[in-house]
Order: C-alpha cells, then structure tokens, then sequence
C-alpha cells in the first residue's frame, strides 16, 4: 500500500462541558486520511441514559519496506543503478527524512544536511541535483542556497504541514521552486522529484543545442527562409565545433554554397563573419560549460576546438571581460 505521511493528532484536548458534569474529550480525525489508509471508525454507546462512548478506530495493516542504506557505490555504479541523480535533504525532521529515504531509496541516491551546513557551504561540494526541506520559522538557508554559485540553480522543494502552505508564501520569492503541503503519497512525491529533476535536465540540454544559439538571431526579424539557413548552419556547426581544422569553408562546402555566397549571407543575416559565426559559438559553448560543469579550462578549451590557449583566453576576454575561471565563479 502506498504510504501517505503526515503527522495527525487523535486527540487534541480535553476540554469542560457546558453542564460543568465532567471532562470530554475532543476527538479531532481526518475521514479522508482513514480512507485512503483503509480503515474506518466506529462510534458505539452504551445505553441510552450512558455517558460512555467508544471509538473504536481500525487501520489495515501497512508493512513498509526497510529503510535503504547510504550509496557509497562508485559514479559508475550508481549510473548502472539508474542512481546517477543525488537529493539533498535538508533540515528535514525524522519522520520526514525517513519518509523521503525511503521513497527515493530506488530510483535516487542522497545525502541528509543540516541548515547549519548549508550556511557553512557543505552542501555545494556535494554535487546534489535536486534538494528537498522541510519549512520553519527559520528559512535563511534557502537564501545561502540561491547565492552560492554551486547550488543557486538547483531546484528546491519545500515541505509543509497541511493548511500552512500560504503562510509559507514567502519562501518562492527566495527561491523554492515547489511547495509540498502534507499529506501527500510517495508516489506523487517521487512524481513531484522526478519532475523537478527532469526540468533543470531539459534546460541543460536546450542549452547545448543549436536551437538555443540559433535563437540569439530571432530577434533581427528574419524571414523564415532566412531562419531555416540559420538553423541550418548552427545544426551542422554543433556537429564539427569541437574540430580545431573546422573553418568557413568546411561549413560553406556542408551548407552546398559557395564561400562568397556564405559571407555575404551571413553578413547579411547576423551582421557577422562566417569565422566570427563559428567563433561565437564556440565561445558560448564554453561558457556553458564553465556554469554546469567542473570540466578544466584545458579541457574545455579542447573540447571546444581552440588549438591556441592564448587566443582563446583573449578572445573569452574581450566578449566576457573576466577570465574563465571569474566567469565561472561569477556566473556559475
């Protein structure tokens, strides 16, 4: 049976009657809750003129799984094991964190934090791709998560108790991008995860594609023709960018114009050079690298088929005025 987690009370208080007789006790049960945990209760009394009443609450039994142990497998393994992804549980009670160890148990490794070591900058170091927690009075750690250049871009679940999610309202504003209000079942929390995760993972991906960089030129107002050329010619640059050899007229032959045609084409359409055409992209292409990987400036510069060291730091220079390494703890 899916498991619902929530913390609800049987008995809130005990309160006087009107008639000052005795002391009643009020009983506070959510029937939707009963419901879904498949049980039921039953109210019986004893006589007419008897002031003793029974509930009798019945509740199907409900084994769990036991808990999964820390991932301490290798990168390697845990891809093998569909685990390649971590969640960040942060400031999370027991009972929440031991509800979400278990929901995520299968499909996602993770690692347990205190709000305390988010404001000493733990948590950047340990590359999660998602983060969880659980609302209170004190939130400043949300703040610290959204300027850290390592976790600023990270999704963020808050976790709240039922009927408390407007009051909570605030915490959007410092980042959160999602706000769970209890009760709710590890399916639509696993829903809810995996969601999050595949969003900043779709973003990632536009951000590498040729429509991305392509859509820099939208905004000249070109004819669909025009667009279709463009897109055309970024589709078969992010094919052969990380080829150093790649030059104009490599794209001219795989665009089937000839040189001069290319030139006065893109000249026409982005007000630049072909070779500045290439260049650019290149350049954007390391720039993106430099924010969502921890890939060297060596690495990247290979990756992105710079031959020279030298002129690739002037030109990232001149279009960033920072060098990679400031770009990448400024922007990243």
């Amino acid at each position: 049976m899916t498991e619902i987690f929530n913390t609800h009370k049987a008995v809130d208080q005990l309160e006087k009657d009107q008639t000052g007789v005795g002391r009643i006790i009020g009983v506070t049960i959510s029937n939707s809750l009963l419901k879904r945990l498949g049980g039921g209760l039953t109210i019986v009394t004893h006589g007419e003129e008897s002031r003793q009443i029974e509930f009798q609450l019945t509740l199907a039994q409900m084994p769990l799984p036991a808990p999964p142990k820390p991932q301490d497998g290798t990168v390697v393994e845990r891809i093998m094991q569909q685990k390649d992804k971590r969640v960040g549980l942060v400031g999370c009670s027991a009972a929440m964190a031991d509800f979400a160890r278990r929901a995520l148990g299968e499909h996602y490794d993770w690692i347990a934090v205190s709000p305390d070591d988010v404001m000493a900058g733990s948590l950047g170091a340990l590359k999660t791709d998602l983060i969880v927690c659980e609302l209170s009075d004190d939130n400043r750690f949300i703040t610290r998560l959204r300027t850290d250049p390592l976790t600023k871009f990270i999704p963020i679940i808050g976790v709240c108790d039922e009927g408390e999610r407007e009051s909570f309202a605030g915490v959007l504003a410092m980042g959160v991008n999602t706000i769970l209000e209890r009760p709710f079942t590890t399916q639509y929390f696993i829903t809810v995860v995996d969601h999050a995760v595949l969003d900043i993972q779709r973003m990632r991906d536009f951000s590498q594609s040729a429509m991305a960089y392509a859509q820099r030129f939208d905004c000249l107002g070109l004819y669909e023709k025009d667009k279709k050329f463009i897109y055309q010619a970024v589709d078969i640059l992010r094919q052969h960018f990380s080829d150093d050899g790649y030059t104009p007229d490599q794209l001219a032959r795989d665009l089937t114009v000839s040189r001069s045609q290319l030139y006065r084409k893109m000249r026409e359409l982005t007000k630049i050079s072909p070779g500045d055409f290439i260049l650019e992209y290149r350049l954007v292409h390391a720039e993106m690298l430099l924010k969502t990987t921890d890939m060297t400036v060596s690495e990247i510069i290979n990756a992105c088929g710079f031959r020279n060291r030298s002129f690739f730091y002037r030109e990232f220079s001149r279009r960033n005025h920072c060098l990679p390494l400031e770009f990448r703890r400024r922007d990243g």
